[in-house]
């Protein structure tokens, strides 16, 4: 809820430019438009507003797919079909009883300032709903009061309205006291209410004007609208922009109608129909209700209604074409633009930036010495950035995984180091940064030994007896046993003895993810960046780091880089090997983020692999393990 609540604030601001760029647009064009084209662009907004609420855009989506497919072509890249591999079945059961997912919940201090911009927003909600509960009530009084129409002149003039206008549903018509001009309300049973007194008050022709009118508006949906008016209302209440829409969105929804109802009479009748909207603004209508539309309106809504009629002349053929063309390139351009409102994209950059291109890959030799880089390191602001990715020349193969990962979201990315081809499935997430959890212990281990902790020959620490939730964590460990239990004091106590700035450092060294690890700022707190969610990386990124750990690019030592491939070391025999590490990220007792990387050989050849999932409950790093053992079986060979 917290980091909807911040991700929401942000599309708030952007609404500005949403709702400002229509405005303009409307402002620019709109002597070219008609009434109804001007409210259909202000309508184009509707969706807009509740991206920020939808779990997947289907902008991004689409693009992601697009990307996917045109790199397909460009690479020249084969869909990776399951091969007839042999099973790693047997591997897996040799090595699971080393993957033990041993994970905690990090215990992460949540600011205060979302949780009570959340208590604002949810609470400020209360005063339109109150508003909407009271228009309820009194629509609830008129319909106990109106009674149903007699009077046979007013129904035979309904009667020829409905026909003209091609409307076979029957729709109720009544008398209620207390109206001053016609209005209709109702989703699914729409009905219309006439002032008690309105056979002696206006001409027949007015009348036919009113029920024309209000007829229109049965015809466009627009008590769909008005819902979609009402909770967009309540939902922004905030929001002055928002405010200004709704405002605009109302006029132009009775300015479309008075457009709809000219386009129906002769020429001549056009001042007669201005006349009567004069008259009825004389006349003061009902106070606006949002659970119903009518003809009357507010004495500024009635000047610019009025101007508008004034002016009215039917479009041509090509104005009618230039509109349509301004309409459908707006909803063009805010449908693809919009991506920047979802409040659940990636909380790393600006949303939908991990629909973009994927990064190219570049032989290993080409790869700038990171370690040496200095102000050419990747901006750790980009998302899925990884160094010395060109895909120009390479191979990259979209598997379908699908049934691997079953109920899980995630992805998977492998590279075969011997020929250079990329499997990748499911790009998207494939270049969203999320929490390491425990693989980052991977280049932990690496800084313990690079500042001399720990070392190869002795790389025991003593168990403190604080008292742990694993037995397996309360007793003296060296890096094997701390690797494969996981254990979080031994890594914590490494990076206590290090110091924050020499962690920080380490991880521009590396150039690991995002860089950040915001939990050293308290030096009294063990260090849990790896798993509270300020250290993020993405699993292409763990592959390209992987790989330079595999080929010793790493900036540390030939003999630190040995030790810590020892100590992931899961199975090793005459059919090949497996490295690799899991972590697990746990919030409320359930297991909601899992990973598993490393590297295989086999037959002489090198694979680095990341695989990732995501789920409410379930997605732990022993489970990734298992999809990884899957995949593996699925796509290599003998």
């Amino acid at each position: 809820m917290l980091t909807f609540i911040i991700r929401f604030a942000f599309c708030s601001i952007l609404l500005f430019f949403f709702v400002g760029i229509t405005a303009a647009l409307r402002r620019l064009l709109g002597a070219c438009l008609s009434g109804c084209m001007q409210y259909d662009l202000w309508l184009l907004l509707f969706p807009v507003f509740f991206v920020p609420f939808l779990p997947v855009h289907p902008a991004g989506t689409i693009l992601s797919s697009l990307s996917h497919r045109l790199l397909s072509a460009e690479s020249g890249a084969f869909s990776a079909a399951p091969l007839s591999a042999k099973s790693l079945s047997g591997q897996t059961s040799a090595t699971f009883s080393r993957v033990k997912d041993l994970a905690v919940s990090a215990d992460v201090q949540k600011p205060f300032w979302p949780l009570l911009l959340s208590i604002i927003w949810i609470g400020g909600m209360a005063a339109p709903a109150a508003f909407l509960l009271r228009s309820l009530i009194r629509l609830r009084q008129l319909k106990r009061s109106a009674l149903p129409l007699e009077d046979g002149q007013l129904l035979r003039i309904f009667h020829l309205c409905q026909a003209g206008l091609g409307i076979e549903r029957r729709i109720p018509i009544y008398c209620a006291p207390g109206l001053k001009s016609p209005v209709i309300t109702g989703l699914f049973c729409p009905a219309i209410f006439v002032p008690a007194r309105l056979a002696h008050t206006y001409t027949p022709r007015q009348i036919r004007y009113m029920l024309l009118h209000e007829l229109k508006h049965y015809r466009r949906k627009d008590a769909w609208m008005n819902l979609l008016a009402n909770i967009t209302r309540i939902l922004y209440w905030f929001h002055p922009a928002v405010r200004y829409w709704l405002k605009e969105l109302s006029l132009a929804r009775e300015i479309a109608c008075d457009t709809a109802v000219l386009l129906l009479l002769q020429k001549e009748d056009y001042k007669d129909y201005g006349m009567t909207l004069i008259r009825l603004a004389e006349e003061r209508s009902l106070s606006p209700s949002p659970l119903w539309s009518g003809i009357g309106g507010n004495a500024g809504q009635m000047q610019r209604r009025i101007a508008h009629i004034a002016k009215f002349r039917p479009q041509s053929r090509s104005q009618k074409t230039f509109g349509y063309t301004v309409l459908l390139l707006a909803a063009a351009f805010l449908f693809f633009l919009s991506p920047l409102l979802s409040a659940h994209s990636s909380d790393d950059g600006l949303p939908g930036a991990s629909a973009g291109v994927l990064p190219d890959i570049s032989p290993a030799e080409d790869l700038p010495d990171i370690s040496m880089a200095g102000d050419s390191l990747p901006d750790p602001s980009l998302e899925g950035d990884v160094p010395g990715f060109d895909k120009a020349g390479r191979g990259i193969a979209y598997p379908e995984l699908s049934s691997c990962f079953g109920k899980y979201e995630g992805s998977f990315v492998m590279h075969d180091v011997s020929d250079g081809t990329w499997f990748i499935y499911n790009e998207e997430a494939a270049r969203t940064r999320t929490s390491p959890a425990s693989t980052y212990k991977i280049y932990d281990a690496l800084l313990g030994l690079d500042e001399g902790i720990i070392t190869p020959e002795d790389s025991t620490l003593s168990w403190d007896g604080t008292a742990y939730p694993f037995p397996e964590w309360e007793t003296d460990q060296n890096l094997a046993s701390a690797m494969e239990n996981s254990v979080n004091w031994y890594f914590q106590r490494i990076d206590a003895q290090a110091g924050s700035s020499r962690v920080r450092a380490f991880l521009k060294k590396l150039a690991y993810g995002n860089q950040t690890a915001g939990s050293l700022m308290d030096e009294s707190v063990p260090a849990q960046y790896w798993m509270d969610g300020t250290l993020k990386i993405s699993p292409l990124e763990q592959v390209r780091l992987l790989e330079r750990l595999c080929s010793g690019e790493l900036p540390s030592s030939p003999s630190s880089i040995a030790a810590v491939k020892d100590a992931i070391c899961l199975q090793k025999d005459v059919s090949g090997s497996l490295y690799g590490k899991t972590g697990t990220i746990r919030t409320d007792g359930q297991d909601v983020s899992g990973w598993f990387v490393g590297y295989t050989e086999k037959n002489g050849k090198l694979y680095c692999f990341a695989a990732n999932i995501q789920g409410s409950k379930g997605a732990a790093g022993s489970r990734a393990y298992e999809i990884t053992c899957s995949v593996l079986a699925k796509l290599l060979t003998d």
